[in-house]
């Protein structure tokens, strides 16, 4: 939070921010967004309707709420691109979470799986990616920013998937109902044998039975020599996927870990990362970085509004795989699957995956 912060605080006057997230509760953050925008700053933010508390009002008071504004706060109910709604109630929402800086000719990019909120900056495990000067890029991230936007007005698209790039790729969300799961065809590009022991790590947030495929995937790969840790947090994970990991040769450690005075888990992953090392697409010595703001649920892969970094670099993976080993030495137990209850997660920040 503090590298966006100080990009805002440097983007000069006729520049332009463009902020997309589910939820929004720093309040400094929206004070130096609001102190852009009083000197000259183009701001433009999106935001899931989910979460219009005080610290959205605020920003809308002084931004204005009119998307041909030169900077606007508007909200999308139910998501911006695919308003989709079963049952009476709306399942999808606007939940991708990125930044974007038109700068004095260096267009930055950062892709988060935060939201600027107190709990996602203090208490959970978070990453972001920060790509500077890569225009294209920038303008894919400014294409999507802009249809989100169209969106909010009314001009909905449900199949809306696309890519820009090859490497960093970028992903955008929501696609039609039974599209090509992302993750799975990545996976499916892995060497698992005795002779080559490529190893996956996923970080992952939340993980319903709707994505139940990826669990056996995973499973699977550790069957055939791959070497697969995941990390994630047991309260937002469907006793499904726990008991098919744990039934596997897959390593799984819960991050969750302390107590809050309230009963809630004082720390816990809402990452949503892969990490690929080895034999990927013919390939060796591959290493492979997908980044971004979707969980594996239904939601995530069909209906939010979501994006994901694809980067192949040896740097970057090495990078996020120290950060991944942070929160396994983090933890204080040895396994998830034991016969105590899973720690949960505050109320505020299940509504903010």
């Amino acid at each position: 939070m503090r590298q966006i912060e100080r990009n805002v605080d440097t983007s000069p006057k006729g520049s332009v921010i463009r902020v997309a997230v589910y939820s929004m509760g720093l309040d400094q953050f929206a004070n130096k967004l609001i102190a852009a925008h009083r000197r000259g700053v183009n701001v433009r933010v999106l935001m899931d309707a989910h979460s219009a508390n005080d610290t959205w009002r605020r920003l809308e008071r002084v931004l204005g709420s009119r998307a041909d504004a030169r900077s606007h706060a508007v909200l999308c109910s139910g998501g911006c691109m695919s308003p989709y709604r079963r049952k009476g109630d709306t399942v999808s929402s606007l939940h991708t979470k990125y930044f974007l800086f038109s700068g004095n000719g260096r267009p930055t990019v950062t892709i988060s799986s935060a939201n600027p909120t107190v709990l996602q900056a203090e208490a959970a495990w978070n990453n972001s990616y920060t790509v500077v000067g890569n225009k294209g890029l920038y303008s894919a991230f400014v294409r999507n920013f802009t249809d989100m936007t169209n969106g909010a007005n009314g001009y909905y698209d449900a199949d809306y998937h696309w890519t820009y790039g090859t490497n960093p790729k970028a992903y955008f969300w929501p696609r039609a109902w039974g599209g090509s799961d992302t993750v799975l065809t990545m996976l499916d590009l892995v060497t698992c044998s005795k002779t080559r022991r490529s190893r996956v790590r996923v970080a992952m947030f939340q993980w319903t039975d709707g994505r139940m495929a990826i669990a056996r995937k995973l499973a699977s790969m550790a069957s055939k020599g791959c070497r697969v840790t995941v990390i994630y947090t047991r309260d937002q994970i469907s006793p499904s996927v726990r008991s098919t990991l744990a039934r596997s040769r897959v390593v799984v450690r819960d991050t969750t870990h302390g107590r809050t005075r309230d009963g809630y888990a004082a720390h816990y992953t809402h990452n949503k990362y892969v990490l690929i090392d080895g034999r990927y697409a013919g390939a060796d010595r591959r290493k492979i970085v997908l980044t971004g703001s979707a969980n594996f649920t239904v939601t995530g892969l069909y209906y939010n509004d979501e994006s994901y970094l694809r980067i192949v670099s040896p740097s970057v993976h090495d990078a996020y795989l120290r950060n991944f080993n942070q929160q396994i030495t983090a933890v204080r137990s040895a396994t998830t699957e034991s016969h105590a209850p899973a720690l949960p997660i505050h109320p505020e920040e299940t509504r903010a995956g």
